[in-house]
């Protein structure tokens, strides 16, 4: 049982403070698996984001990938077998090309209803290739020759935090629906969690905390 738990982080450390104790293992009400209750939904998506956003500030990133797919190869309206030719591919690069090849990556579904990918990478600089583009910052564009599936590119990360948030930001209620019950994010083995450590504070010292961080705390 706790009421605060502290989080860190590569750069930072995280305060979750609740009002009410927290019991661990306590089944949630959010509904039976299965269901897609309003509810369950919701939860879901909270602990993808949170596993998303755990994953993406505890390990130290270099570039950030997008993959679509050629129709000939792929019918990108598919999520399954758009979820199995990636997870296939990204098994099939740490084993064959960069062994220290570290990923996450989550699903976005277009407003074309096809469905492309993007991810946090480290480790895959072997296989970059300049495609001659530049993005809106001036930074240089490239393509992961190891991609056969469509097209990739691959762009250097300034700012972990943002590129955290986006990939976030692709984790959609819409997105929720279509994937209910299905895997949403693919993070390599390799990768670090955050420490945690948890702990029940009594009434005041909880409010003690919660001013300290009022006063000294920067909100992300």
């Amino acid at each position: 049982m706790f009421n605060v738990r502290r989080v860190e982080y590569n750069d930072f450390v995280e305060f979750r403070v609740y009002d009410r104790p927290i019991f661990p293992g306590v089944p949630s009400p959010a509904g039976k698996r299965g269901e897609g209750s309003p509810r369950s939904l919701e939860e879901s998506i909270r602990r993808t984001e949170r596993a998303i956003y755990d994953y993406a500030l505890s390990n130290t990133w270099d570039w950030f990938v997008t993959l679509t797919f050629n129709p000939d190869l792929v019918d990108s309206f598919n999520y399954d077998e758009c979820a199995a030719k990636v997870s296939q591919w990204l098994k099939d690069l740490r084993k064959r090309k960069v062994p220290d090849f570290a990923y996450l990556v989550v699903p976005d579904l277009h407003k074309s209803r096809r469905f492309h990918f993007h991810g946090l990478f480290r480790g895959i600089e072997p296989l970059l290739t300049d495609s001659g583009k530049r993005d809106l910052a001036g930074r240089t564009i490239y393509n992961v020759g190891a991609y056969k599936l469509g097209w990739s590119t691959a762009t250097r990360i300034d700012c972990p935090v943002r590129a955290a948030g986006y990939l976030l930001k692709y984790i959609t209620k819409e997105l929720a629906v279509v994937t209910f019950n299905r895997k949403r994010y693919w993070a390599s083995r390799n990768l670090d969690k955050p420490a945690v450590t948890d702990s029940l504070l009594s009434h005041y010292a909880l409010e003690e905390l919660k001013s300290v961080l009022e006063e000294n705390a920067s909100w992300r």
